[in-house]
């Protein structure tokens, strides 16, 4: 005798009124009439700052395209999405799991949602707040083209700079593979590097007039003139300490005799002001503060001979004394702390 087939009850639905849910859809972006081809995987941390921000649930099976995911405009999802009231068990199951597992990761942070970080948590880790890092991403259009979370590249790659931290330690804070995150600031540095720096550093951001805007009061009385059209820089070298390197060639040139510590030597150009208008280097730690500079001096190709005038001044110590002649030889003007010698 044949068995009568069993009917499966249909999956019950639950309404719930304060929440709302995505469609679950992974054959379009799940932003109304959007007809980007791209679809991309919505990031479990994004869903999360989504439910409890709007209290918007998202399935596994919904997409989002490249340009909304890069966008960051999360906000408006609840009012370019098609929501519902009805939740399945899974979806409830699915909304307990992703909850669970946040809490399990909540000593690790997150930078690729804007404001999942507070400006004092993010300036702990990064040095900068929400809007600079926005900034930063505004003005380095290549990272979020080359990037799916550029966000989350920059903060990993600055995270990386402020704290110094092993590569295991950081993957283990930002809960992916050690080979996964080394792809971050690789990436990060070139696109910085290709981009955003030279807006910001090196005599080709910043023209003359600029320059003698930034001659404060004292400064331009000790050493400029009236008519302030003499341009004042400070040099010094600085140090970035390092670990020792197995490399024996580059132990001996990093090591320095006068700090006792392995370090290399960039050599900074400032207005009086503070503000930086060149970073040369960074050199070896062997190398003199005059010898860098009589390197500059020396050469006729560098745009500094291009930038300058006869009688701009340099404010230097006494570390220069052995490249005077040769900032002099160029027509420069020299302030430095008097001695009996000189």
């Amino acid at each position: 005798m044949q068995e009568p087939d069993v009917v499966e009850p249909p999956m019950q639905e639950l309404q719930v009124a304060e929440y709302t849910r995505a469609p679950n859809t992974p054959g379009h972006c799940i932003f109304n009439y959007c007809v980007n081809e791209s679809r991309h995987r919505i990031p479990e941390c994004i869903k999360v700052h989504i439910f409890c921000e709007y209290k918007l649930y998202i399935p596994n099976g919904a997409r989002v395209c490249r340009e909304h995911l890069q966008g960051n405009n999360w906000e408006e999802l609840p009012e370019f999405c098609n929501v519902t009231h009805s939740f399945t068990a899974t979806q409830f199951s699915d909304i307990c799991d992703i909850l669970r597992a946040t809490i399990q990761r909540a000593t690790r942070i997150d930078f690729s949602v804007r404001g999942a970080l507070s400006d004092d948590e993010l300036h702990f880790w990064v040095g900068l707040n929400n809007e600079q890092l926005d900034i930063i991403l505004e003005e380095t259009s290549s990272l979020t083209q080359n990037c799916i979370q550029p966000r989350t590249t920059l903060g990993i790659y600055l995270t990386k700079l402020r704290s110094g931290e092993p590569n295991e330690r950081l993957a283990t804070l930002f809960n992916m593979s050690r080979r996964q995150l080394e792809r971050h600031p690789s990436k990060a540095r070139e696109c910085l590097t290709n981009e955003y720096v030279i807006l910001h550093l090196g005599l080709d951001h910043i023209d003359r007039n600029n320059m003698l805007e930034r001659n404060l009061t004292i400064p331009r009385n000790l050493f400029g003139n009236e008519q302030n059209t003499k341009a004042i820089l400070i040099c010094d070298g600085t140090y970035i300490y390092i670990l020792k390197s197995s490399n024996f060639l580059f132990q001996r040139q990093s090591y320095s005799l006068h700090k006792y510590q392995n370090l290399l030597k960039p050599f900074l150009i400032v207005c009086p002001d503070g503000y930086i208008v060149d970073v040369k280097g960074p050199y070896a730690a062997t190398k003199t503060d005059a010898n860098i500079m009589q390197d500059l001096m020396n050469d006729d190709t560098n745009p500094i001979h291009f930038f300058l005038e006869p009688n701009d001044a340099f404010i230097l110590d006494r570390g220069f004394r052995d490249s005077l002649d040769d900032i002099e030889a160029h027509g420069y003007e020299y302030y430095v702390p008097p001695n009996k010698a000189r």
